[in-house]
């Protein structure tokens, strides 16, 4: 007498070889266990304990690590909308700060006309003339690093011109845009590489 073997048990077996694919382990075990049920209560009249055993062992075996997929697949999807989120609100910190320079060098030239515009970031900081935050004047903040410098155009030993210049610390990932001002107030923007006095206005 032939004795059959539980279908169970086989798609337990089959389903275990390909557990890799998630679902499939999870299948693997639910038809193992079901199988060793059947085997028992047919009391020798049912074959594929082995088969059964086998699936079991590769569900628990790929389980784990098959439960990672959909965590994977998610963060594949929203990694990417993150950084295009965190990219953009580093961007408009960026512009914010330097409205803040074109701001702080009016004012700064308008309250010292002796000198004109402040030589550096610093003279406009919490030490000098108090008109931008500590952060701002380290030249680094929100992803972004910052470089301001003046000069005296006509000779008179007045500052008359100065540039302010905003740029990415790492290009695409914390910030795409590049930013450039001057004397102007007009914010001009590249994404190319750092913008200058030609680039197209913000």
């Amino acid at each position: 007498m032939v004795v059959p073997t539980s279908g169970k048990a086989l798609a337990s077996l089959v389903l275990g070889i390909l557990g890799a694919f998630w679902i499939p382990a999870i299948l693997a075990l639910i038809f193992g266990y079901q199988a060793r049920s059947e085997i028992r209560q047919a009391r020798g009249r049912m074959a594929g304990g082995e088969l059964a055993r086998a699936g079991i062992i590769l569900g628990w075996v790929y389980a784990p690590f098959a439960a990672l997929i959909p965590i994977l697949i998610i963060a594949a999807i929203a990694i990417p909308g993150l950084l295009k989120s965190r990219m953009a609100a580093n961007e408009a910190s960026a512009v914010g700060i330097v409205r803040t320079i074109n701001t702080a060098c009016f004012t700064y030239a308008s309250m010292h006309p002796d000198r004109g515009f402040p030589r550096t970031l610093a003279e406009m900081g919490p030490e000098g003339a108090n008109l931008m935050e500590a952060s701002v004047v380290s030249g680094r903040k929100s992803g972004y690093t910052f470089h301001y410098e003046a000069s005296d155009r006509d000779g008179d030993g007045v500052l008359d011109t100065y540039q302010a210049m905003a740029s990415p610390v790492v290009r695409d990932k914390t910030g795409r845009r590049y930013f450039f001002t001057d004397e102007s107030g007009i914010i001009r923007v590249s994404t190319e590489g750092p913008a200058t006095s030609s680039s197209p206005p913000l």
